[in-house]
């Protein structure tokens, strides 16, 4: 019985150590999530953060460059940000606007502003649950407004 509750013991120490260690965040601090600029050659951007090696979209970096969002797929492709605060990079999480919910998320594009966060998505409510659609958001004091679609005149323009 003692043999039993040590090796209970044991795999519980594991379980919560191996759960630690997926959950930290390595201290990024400088431009671009901490990475060094490429020269002539591309490089893999942010391996393990951004460049998971699942699908992900390109990067779309604020204009303070303070700011990172991407789109990748967990379970559905969703937006993730990070941001520089007292001069380090937050650990990556979905945007509040898409994260409980289902649908498919893409392509972020922050204006030279910064006041506004476009991106493409099949959520309810724009032209068709068939069709991609552009959609937005402003910033606000709390952070991200709630997604609006672009014109429907827009969205509705068939791509040639």
């Amino acid at each position: 019985m003692k043999t039993l509750i040590m090796i209970s013991t044991l795999c519980v120490l594991a379980i919560t150590s191996i759960s630690a260690q997926q959950n930290e965040f390595p201290k990024l601090t400088g431009p671009y999530l901490g990475q060094t600029p490429p020269k002539s050659e591309p490089v893999l951007f942010a391996p393990g953060i951004v460049s998971t090696g699942r699908n992900h979209s390109s990067v779309a970096i604020s204009p303070d460059g303070q700011e990172i969002y991407w789109a990748i797929v967990t379970d559905v492709r969703k937006l993730w940000g990070s941001r520089m605060e007292n001069g380090q990079w937050t650990k990556p999480e979905i945007l509040t606007f898409c994260k409980d919910d289902s649908f498919l998320y893409d392509n972020p594009f922050i204006t030279p502003d910064g006041r506004k966060l476009f991106f493409t998505s099949f959520r309810p409510g724009a032209v068709s649950s068939e069709k991609e659609t552009i959609w937005y958001c402003k910033r606000t004091a709390a952070g991200w407004s709630d997604p609006e679609p672009v014109s429907m005149a827009l969205n509705e323009t068939p791509l040639h």
